[in-house]
């Protein structure tokens, strides 16, 4: 049974305009985090890796001649694939066909956030997995939700990850830079 509940009453609240601002009148009004100069796609939210890690050159850099020799010769060598998890995938399946170790599978799965979030991996989902002139893993891109994105590189014998989060609508995460 419904009981009638007490009389509504409804309220115009209207805010008194500016005596500056004039009725039909256009004004300029600047957008925000707009520059002339392209903006940082992401910014680091989480990150357990080392203060003293080289980051690495981007490619505007590599193509003017900037950067260093280690890190051109790196970028040069470097085999970027693209894979699409499948259904019935796992992490250690999508690996192997990239043909990395299931030693690098265990090692990455500590991590955290890797764990939290390559664990249950779904098909129609992207992992890009790069991979230096040996064939050894440098690093795993995945993209964890519209704005974040999981990177875990690879430094020397120990791997780090970061959650990196869009701040401009950057619509490719996974863009070398």
């Amino acid at each position: 049974m419904l009981l009638p509940s007490e009389e509504a009453q409804a309220s115009r609240q209207t805010t008194a305009i500016d005596e500056q601002a004039q009725i039909n009148t256009r004004y300029d009004v600047p957008l925000a985090f707009r520059s002339p100069q392209r903006p940082e796609s992401m910014e680091e939210v989480s990150d357990n890796a080392p203060t003293n890690a080289v980051p690495m050159s981007s490619s505007e850099d590599l193509a003017a001649g900037k950067g260093s020799a280690e890190s051109l010769e790196s970028a040069h060598h470097r085999d970027v694939e693209h894979f699409n998890v499948k259904n019935g995938d796992t992490l250690a399946a999508v690996f192997d066909r990239a043909g990395l170790t299931s030693k690098d599978v265990y090692e990455i799965t500590q991590l955290p956030l890797a764990k939290q979030n390559l664990l249950k991996i779904m098909p129609g989902e992207e992992i890009v997995i790069s991979k230096d002139a040996k064939g050894d893993l440098t690093e795993v891109r995945y993209r964890i939700n519209a704005i974040s994105t999981l990177v875990i590189t690879k430094n020397q014998e120990q791997y780090f990850e970061k959650n990196l989060r869009e701040r401009c609508g950057d619509p490719n995460p996974f863009h070398q830079r």
